[in-house]
């Protein structure tokens, strides 16, 4: 008797610790699944044929937005920079140009990183158990993939239109920028050729010019550019020399003459003390102002002004640095102005 007692306790006890069990693995279960439906919550709404998705996390919701947009921007990001990056460099090997790698590049890496439209945050939630907010961004391929072609179709009549201001030129610095224009357009047009790889869409079509001839083209219009720099002011010999010293390096021709040239950097510098009401330092602004005229036509086509200050213990030192400081981002400007 005693010893039926002992099993039934035993087995009252087996089988609540069963049921326990069972409870913590159904609870475990539960808890696991809920967990992954609050991280992809309603992925499977958007299939991959059809949407690509990217999802963001953060600590408030419009965090967790904007890490989606981002994360998407950066599916695109790499694949378009080295996509486009080969599609060019081929043209310029099979054009036999010497245009600027480097400047190439820049031109890309700039354009690919424009912003990505067609960009839907259609799904956010908030996760109680690790306390923090999802986001699910989410791109229509076949709606992009529209958007995209037609901004090739705009892109090619742009191109096709910049045909014709080049070949009605009159400057040699018209002829210049407007083969510039060209390939910047083209290079936009080809990013999003990028894009629809990326989408795993190929656009076929060919365009009605030819990109090669305008590789081919640049160099000499390049060469053919005579640039001529009057800057007046005081210590204005410190900018002129660092303007020249950029544009020589890479690769413009500057001209002693203004007769004869076809481009002219014209500016001024201006120096000012400046009363910052302390008494053991002294300071000085520089400010440089720059025009560029195209001295066939006589228009100002171009125009940069750039102030920079500066202290030390002296006056004539402050003045020195303030020059100093904004002879580089004024020869910066005016580079990029030119190459881009």
């Amino acid at each position: 008797m005693e010893k039926d007692k002992i099993l039934t306790v035993m087995y009252k006890k087996s089988f609540m610790a069963g049921n326990v069990i069972c409870i913590m693995v159904a609870a475990f279960i539960v808890y696991g699944c809920a967990h992954r439906a609050a991280e992809v919550k309603t992925t499977k709404d958007y299939p991959s044929s059809r949407y690509l998705t990217a999802k963001g996390i953060g600590q408030s919701e419009s965090e967790a937005r904007n890490r989606a947009v981002s994360e998407m921007s950066r599916i695109f990001e790499s694949s378009i920079f080295s996509d486009t990056l080969d599609r060019v460099t081929s043209k310029i090997d099979e054009s036999g140009s010497e245009v600027s790698r480097q400047s190439i590049e820049s031109n890309i890496r700039i354009v690919s990183f424009m912003e990505l439209k067609g960009v839907r945050v259609e799904e956010t939630w908030f996760n109680d158990d690790t306390g923090v907010y999802y986001a699910l961004a989410v791109l229509d391929r076949h709606q992009a993939r529209n958007d995209w072609l037609k901004q090739i179709s705009e892109m090619d009549s742009r191109i096709e239109g910049e045909f014709g201001v080049l070949g009605g030129a009159g400057s040699k610095y018209e002829r210049f920028r407007s083969l510039k224009s060209i390939l910047g357009l083209w290079i936009e047009r080809e990013v999003f050729v990028s894009r629809l790889n990326v989408l795993g869409f190929n656009d076929k079509r060919s365009a009605s010019y030819d990109i090669e001839r305008v590789f081919s083209m640049i160099p000499k219009a390049r060469n053919d550019l005579l640039i001529f720099i009057d800057i007046n002011g005081e210590n204005a010999t410190v900018i002129k020399d660092r303007v020249s010293a950029v544009l020589s390096e890479s690769g413009f021709a500057l001209s002693d003459n203004r007769n004869g040239s076809n481009v002219m950097i014209e500016g001024n510098i201006e120096i000012v003390p400046i009363d910052l009401k302390n008494p053991d330092w002294e300071f000085a602004r520089a400010t440089v102002s720059i025009s560029v005229i195209d001295l066939h036509t006589g228009m100002k086509v171009g125009e940069i002004i750039e102030k920079k200050r500066a202290g030390h213990l002296t006056y004539e030192e402050a003045v020195h640095k303030a020059v100093k400081m904004v002879s580089d981002p004024v020869s910066e400007k005016l580079l990029k102005y030119f190459e881009e």
